[in-house]
C-alpha cells in the first residue's frame, strides 16, 4: 500500500524543516494536523489488513485499500475504543454496497476472516452457544478457500453446495475450524441466540429441515458440544 501523495508532499517538506532547509513557520497548523489525520486513516486501513488478512491478499492490497478498506472506513469510523469492532459490519456494508464485482469470492471470504476474528474476540450472546463459537452458512469450502488464499495457492475447484462451518477455540485459546452438516449448523445458530429448548422450538418450525432424523443425531451432536466446548452448560435450559 502507498501512502497518500499529500502525506508524501507533506513528509518532504517536513524532512526539510528538520533539515533547516525551511523555517518551521513553513509548515502550517492545518497541515500539522492533517499529518494526523492521513497517520489515523492509514492506520485504521492498516487494522483492517490485518483483521481480514484473506480479504486483503485475495484481492491485491493496493486495491483493498482502494476499493473496500478505504470507502469502508469513510462511511463507517470506529465508533468504540476496540478497534476490532469497527470491522464486524464489513459483511453488511459489502452486500449493501454491492461490491461483489470486485471479486466472486470476497464477500465469503470475508465473512470467513471475519469469523475467525470474532471467535478470538467474542463478544456477549443471550444463547447457550458459547461466544467464541461463530457458525457460517455458505455454498463455497471456505476454509480451503481461505487456506489457499493465505498460502498464496491457487484456489481450489469445487462445486456449491449447501455448507456449514464452526470456528471455535480450545482450552489454550488456540483457533480451530470444523465443516458440519448444514441442519446441525442451523440448530447451534439458533442456540446462539436462545436456550437449547427454544432453539428446538425454532427448529422444528423449519419445514425446508430434515427433522425426522433430529432425534437420532441429537445425542451424538450433544456429545461433541460437550467434547469442544461448544456450549454454556449454564443457559442450556
Amino acid at each position: 500500500m502507498h501512502p497518500p501523495s499529500s502525506l508524501v508532499s507533506w513528509q518532504e517538506k517536513f524532512g526539510k524543516v528538520l533539515l533547516r532547509q525551511l523555517p518551521l513557520d513553513s509548515i502550517k497548523p492545518k497541515e500539522r494536523i492533517e499529518v494526523y489525520l492521513n497517520s489515523y486513516e492509514s492506520k485504521l486501513v492498516s487494522a483492517l489488513e490485518y483483521q481480514l488478512p484473506a480479504a486483503s491478499l485475495l484481492m491485491g492490497k493496493e486495491k483493498f485499500y482502494h476499493s473496500v478498506a478505504f470507502p469502508y472506513l469513510k462511511k463507517h469510523p470506529p465508533s468504540d475504543w476496540c478497534i476490532e469492532t469497527f470491522t464486524r459490519g464489513l459483511a453488511p456494508w459489502l452486500e449493501k454496497e454491492k461490491l461483489s464485482h470486485l471479486h466472486p469470492l470476497l464477500l465469503p471470504v470475508v465473512q470467513i476472516d471475519l469469523a475467525f476474528l470474532n471467535a478470538h474476540y467474542p463478544e456477549e450472546r443471550k444463547g447457550c452457544l458459547n461466544s467464541d463459537v461463530q457458525v457460517v452458512e455458505s455454498v463455497f469450502p471456505l476454509i480451503e478457500i481461505r487456506q489457499a488464499v493465505l498460502k498464496r495457492e491457487k484456489t481450489p475447484s469445487f462445486e456449491k453446495k449447501k455448507r456449514c462451518f464452526v470456528i471455535y477455540s480450545n482450552e489454550e485459546g488456540k483457533l480451530h475450524s470444523k465443516e458440519i452438516d448444514p441442519f446441525h449448523g442451523r440448530l447451534l445458530q439458533w442456540m446462539a441466540k436462545l436456550s437449547f429448548d427454544e432453539a428446538i422450538e425454532q427448529l422444528v418450525q423449519d419445514p425446508s429441515l430434515p427433522l425426522d432424523s433430529l432425534e437420532s443425531v441429537l445425542p451424538a451432536w450433544g456429545a461433541m458440544w460437550g467434547e469442544m466446548r461448544w456450549i454454556d452448560e449454564k443457559k442450556l435450559s
